[in-house]
């Protein structure tokens, strides 16, 4: 009579485990599995607009799979040396249209400067602006021609005519507004330069006029790869010519 009571026992224990196994694996089931989990891009702190992303201001996080747009930019190549369109906010999916290059390059000359260089405008009319020849991204020299000028003072010399190679090897990052009566003509051209070089453009520009009968600043255009150096020299200002020194 005791081994049945021992028996029952050990099925009742059975049973109780084989039906908690059991009701256990259905909860389980009943449960939906979760969503999957991707990385996707953001911003490590507030980013304003234009401004451009690197590795340090860049960082991952991790988002269902499901909700993630279309657009959003899942890699860190994909985004460091883009501009940002806008300001971003950290936690923000970052996502295509918010970012860009050449479409920010378009949108503001800053971009478009070399590193250490400086963007500056300089007037040429249309022979001077090789006949408007001339695009973004060519190389030119500038040559500058200086009239004859009788000095302002008795005793003094007159000023003979000079001509300067005052800037070689210069890229050029934009045209003026082109027009085509007759022919593209611009009037004006916007160069990459280093800060010296700035003054010395300068210093020439202020001595030019554009009307054909004094002097004038010309743009020589490279042919693609010509990367020789010219000699030039230092351009006096436009007072000291005056003073016939």
């Amino acid at each position: 009579m005791k081994k049945i009571y021992i028996i029952a026992a050990v099925a009742a224990i059975i049973s109780g485990a084989l039906l908690y196994f059991y009701l256990n694996k259905k909860e389980e089931a009943s449960i939906p599995e979760g969503p999957s989990i991707v990385k996707v891009l953001t911003v490590s702190e507030e980013v304003p607009a234009f401004t451009e992303l690197t590795q340090d201001n860049l960082m991952y996080v991790e988002f269902p799979e499901d909700y993630v747009p279309k657009d959003a930019v899942l890699k860190a190549s994909d985004a460091v040396g883009s501009v940002s369109d806008g300001t971003l906010y950290p936690g923000e999916i970052i996502l295509s249209s918010m970012i860009g290059t050449e479409k920010e390059k378009a949108r503001s000359m800053s971009y478009a400067i070399p590193e250490g260089m400086r963007a500056m405008t300089v007037e040429v009319d249309n022979v001077g602006g090789v006949a408007g020849y001339i695009a973004a991204g060519d190389f030119i020299d500038l040559l500058l021609y200086v009239s004859p000028q009788p000095a302002e003072e008795e005793g003094k010399e007159d000023i003979p005519a000079y001509t300067y190679i005052c800037g070689d090897n210069i890229e050029v990052l934009a045209v003026g507004d082109v027009t085509f009566e007759g022919g593209a003509v611009y009037t004006s051209l916007t160069l990459s330069l280093t800060p010296e070089q700035c003054r010395e453009v300068y210093a020439a520009q202020s001595m030019c006029n554009y009307d054909g009968s004094g002097s004038g600043l010309n743009a020589l255009l490279r042919r693609h790869g010509d990367e020789e150096g010219l000699e030039h020299t230092t351009v006096k200002t436009a007072i000291e010519y005056k003073g016939g020194k």
